[in-house]
């Protein structure tokens, strides 16, 4: 009671060099998704990765801020007014302020960045999708024109 025409059912069955194609381009699709998987990008993750970029500007000037308050801190000896007075004209007439206000811009400036990174996400996310689509089916097109020509010189040689 078969009703399929016998060439068409051959053509229709897979022959051990396609299925050796297809367990292969799977398990090569798996790879393509979970590295998109491990490097999409979100949000947080590039929120926290412009962050940690800014951290040693931060740094820096955290550091040089402190190493005045330090110093200054170190006029005055105990309780007396006129050490208060020298450790307040040291920190007046240091770069105090300047740092205080770079630190400020700064930060302004970081918050802008994350705010053009994070708009900038969903392009991203497409990119990432796009390359690991791309890293699957490069070579998986290659190893289809491979099985088929190998394919073809076995039916040949038969």
């Amino acid at each position: 009671m078969d009703t399929v025409d016998p060439v068409i059912k051959r053509k229709l069955t897979l022959t051990g060099w396609q299925r050796v194609f297809i367990v292969a381009s799977a398990a090569w699709l798996g790879v393509c998704a979970y590295s998109a998987y491990r490097h999409f990008p979100t949000a947080e993750k590039t929120t926290k990765a412009v962050e940690q970029s800014w951290g040693s500007i931060f740094q820096d000037l955290d550091r040089r801020m402190k190493d005045i308050e330090s110093r200054c801190s170190a006029l005055s000896s105990g309780n007396d007014e006129r050490g208060m007075v020298k450790q307040f004209a040291c920190l007046r007439d240091s770069d105090l302020s300047r740092l205080s206000e770079q630190r400020k811009k700064e930060r302004y400036a970081m918050l802008e960045s994350i705010q053009v990174v994070v708009s900038n996400v969903p392009a991203m996310q497409a990119k990432t999708v796009g390359k690991a689509l791309l890293f699957w089916l490069i070579p998986s097109v290659l190893l289809y024109l491979c099985v088929a020509w190998i394919s073809a010189g076995f039916k040949k040689g038969a």
